[in-house]
Parts: C-alpha cells; structure tokens; sequence
C-alpha cells in the first residue's frame, strides 16, 4: 500500500511540476513584447498582445487543466524529458529543436486528443503558433530558418473576425500569400491561389516566406496560375494541386482591324534587365529602328532599372523614337495591345499574363519561352516569336512585322480558348469544390 501511495504521490508532483513549467513559459512568452518588421519598413512592437493579456491568461489556466489529465498518460522519461525543454527554453530563450522531436509533439497529441473530449482548445480547430511550429519543423526539416511565434503573433488582432466570416462559407479560398488566414482560424477545407506567389516568397527566410510555405503546404488544395511554378508546388510537396490559367474574360476580346494598328512596338514589362530583359528589348529596337523608320517603341516607366534604361536609350540615340508611359489599367492596357504593331514580353522563359492578353487581341508576341516548364498544362505551344538577346529580338521584330496577320489571330484566339479561356478557370472551380465538398 505504501508503495502505492508513493508512486500517486509522484505522478500528482510530476504533473504539478510539468504544469508549472508550462505556464511559467506560456506567460513568459505571452509577456514578452518581440520587434517585428511590418510592410512599411518600420519597426514596431505588438501591443495587442499586453490588450488581450487577460484572456490569453485565462485560456492558459484552461489549458492547464487539460494538461494534468493528458499527461497521466505520459510515460515519466517523456514528462521529465518535456521538462527539461522547458527549462532549456526559459533559459536561452528559445525552444530547441530536439525538444519538439522527441518530447513536445508526442504529448500535444495527447493533450489534443484529451482536449476534443472535453471541448477544450482553440475555437473552430485553430492551430497555435506552437502547433504551427511543429508542423513547419515536420514539414521542412531541412530549413534553417524555423517559424517563429512572432511570425504568428500579428495575425491575432483580426483572427476572431476572420473566424466569424469564415464561418459563413464552405470552402475558403485565399489568394496569393493570404491562406495563413484559413490555416490559423481552422477553417476546412481551404484553397490556395497563387498567381506566381510561391516561385520566390516561400523560400525566403522571412516571416513572409514562412507563413507562405506553410500555408500553401498544409492547404487541401492549390490552384497554379503560373506553369512555371510547377518545380515549386513540387518543392513544397502541396497535398493536391492543378493548373488554373490566369482569367482571360471577355474584354480581352476586341476586334481590331489591321488598318486600326499603328506602329508601335509595345513593351508593358517593368524595367528589369535580370528577369524580363529589359535592356535586350532597347538594344534590340535600336538595330530594328534603323530599318523601320515609322516605328516607336513604348515602354512603361516603372522597374527597379528604369534609370538604367534611360540612360542606355540615350547612349545608343533613339530617344526620340522611345516613348515612356504611366502604367495602364487592364481595360486601357489591352487597348493599346491591340493598337499596336508588335508586342515585346520577356525574356527569362517564363510565360505572365501579358502574353496571352496579346494572343486574345490577335497581336504578335516576341518573347522567350522556356517550353519545358508548360507542357504540363498547355495543349500545344502558342503561336510566338522566340528571341533571347538583342540580335534575335531584332529579327523576331521583322518576322513579326510581315507575318499574316489574319492567320495569325485565328492561331491565336484558338489557342486561348483551349488554354486560356474563362470557361476553363470556371469549369476547374467547380471541379475541385465538388470534389473537396464530397470528400469531407
């Protein structure tokens, strides 16, 4: 009898001792104001956390009592190991590694499993900052740059608002980098829509970039606008996925006459001699100008290159046959598509939204595609011209300048149809909504 009194009496202090510690790191945590960097490039301190430090204290004590019953269940190697991650963690200041491998993740599964029993936790299956970190580790154990709770910690001032809206919809669907939102306020099942968002920012080693990962990793699905992107949904092992084409609705479709077009080489693309090619295009239209008297071309006034550009134009003299302009709006931009000549894309293989603007117009397009990255989601390459430096975007201009134009648009309305076209964005929609409505 007395060694049975002795091993209770040594759970009920284990599990005092274990408590303890956790709610001596969870106010720590919570009290602790961390600078961030914010979108204006300034840094700040979160004060919303002292705002809500009553409610955050409250749902600390409730989770406590979850907590003394979860951990009878742990063996006492794993509730002393958890113990000592604890101290560990109040002592550098920080959580290490190990600790969520061998010791936090198995005993938060029991302490969950406790909590759904009795109603406790996060409201609508929210994930914690601490939840979310252990599945970014699980999911990327290879990053050396970990989600940190201060990469959380912003999102809570707007998440009960979220949650409330959230809760009006069956399937959420959150564009660019906006999915942590549906990930942190539990919502399921939710989409993700990017539109080029995770080539870079996903592996960036900023909060940005984490949340980013993560929440496109965990989503139930993601729709790829950009085909180039396909290497990364790969990297990121995304749950399931597929092709949706940027949105080409009907005002992409005007009918221009060839009397109707001027000769302007039109170049929307900002200025960035690395990833679009800017300076190739200006090199390329000098040479091409000196055949083609009548034509200008018009670039918009906007890039991190654009002083460079101006001064490359007036180096090589054409400054009175390039025109710089405000960037358009959609509806004026296709206008001027379809007004001009030619259009001049880029040049680093990849395939935006500007391109199949001027295929719908019936407007030759002189880009460089890297076809390999679409022939994943594209029937068959679009009707182009390819060109990679200034030589060739010069002879891709003349080829351009006598090619049949009638011909050309019919190739290139039929190519936009069948790879393009709205119908084909709304018909994958309803695809993947019906199938993520019958699988729940």
């Amino acid at each position: 009898m007395a060694d049975v009194t002795g091993t209770f009496a040594a759970k009920r202090l284990r599990f005092v001792w274990f408590t303890l510690s956790y709610l001596i790191w969870t106010i720590c945590r919570f009290a602790r104001y961390e600078p961030s960097f914010d979108v204006r490039g300034k840094y700040h301190r979160y004060t919303e956390g002292a705002r809500h430090a009553g409610d955050r204290l409250l749902a600390v004590c409730r989770v406590a009592l979850v907590m003394v019953v979860g951990l009878a269940l742990l063996p006492l190697w794993l509730a002393n190991l958890a113990v000592a991650g604890i101290v560990t963690a109040l002592a550098i200041g920080k959580i290490p590694r190990w600790y969520f491998r061998t010791a936090m993740a198995p005993a938060k599964s029991i302490v969950r499993a406790v909590a759904r029993l009795w109603g406790v936790g996060t409201a609508n299956g929210s994930e914690s900052p601490d939840d979310l970190a252990v599945s970014f580790e699980e999911a990327f154990p290879d990053r050396p740059d970990q989600l940190q709770a201060s990469d959380i910690d912003v999102y809570a001032p707007v998440l009960p608002l979220f949650k409330e809206l959230f809760s009006c919809y069956d399937i959420v669907e959150a564009y660019a980098t906006c999915p942590i939102y549906p990930l942190l306020a539990g919502k399921r099942p939710y989409i993700a829509y990017e539109h080029g968002t995770i080539r870079d920012i996903p592996f960036e080693a900023t909060p940005a970039g984490r949340t980013t990962a993560i929440s496109y990793r965990l989503a139930d699905y993601s729709f790829v606008t950009n085909p180039d992107c396909i290497e990364a949904a790969r990297k990121l092992q995304l749950k399931e996925f597929c092709y949706v084409p940027h949105v080409i609705d009907r005002k992409y479709h005007q009918e221009v006459p060839a009397t109707a077009r001027k000769p302007i080489v039109f170049c929307p693309a900002r200025h960035d001699w690395r990833d679009k090619g800017s300076d190739q295009v200006i090199r390329g239209f000098a040479e091409f100008a000196r055949e083609a008297d009548e034509f200008r071309l018009v670039m918009t006034n906007w890039g991190q290159d654009l002083d460079r550009s101006r001064q490359l134009i007036d180096e090589l003299g054409i400054a009175d046959r390039v025109q710089l302009i405000e960037p358009l709006p959609v509806i004026k931009m296709i206008r001027l598509i379809g007004e001009s000549r030619i259009l001049v894309d880029q040049f680093s293989g990849n395939c935006g939204g500007i391109a199949p603007a001027a295929l719908s117009v019936g407007t030759p397009l002189v880009i460089h595609l890297d076809l390999s990255k679409y022939e994943w989601c594209w029937t068959q390459p679009p009707p182009y011209y390819d060109a990679t430096d200034a030589g060739e975007i010069c002879q891709a201009l003349h080829a351009a300048l006598t090619c049949n134009m009638d011909e050309l648009r019919d190739k290139a309305r039929i190519w936009v149809q069948e790879n393009y076209w709205y119908k084909q964005v709304v018909r994958e929609h309803l695809r993947v909504y019906d199938h993520l409505l019958r699988r729940d």
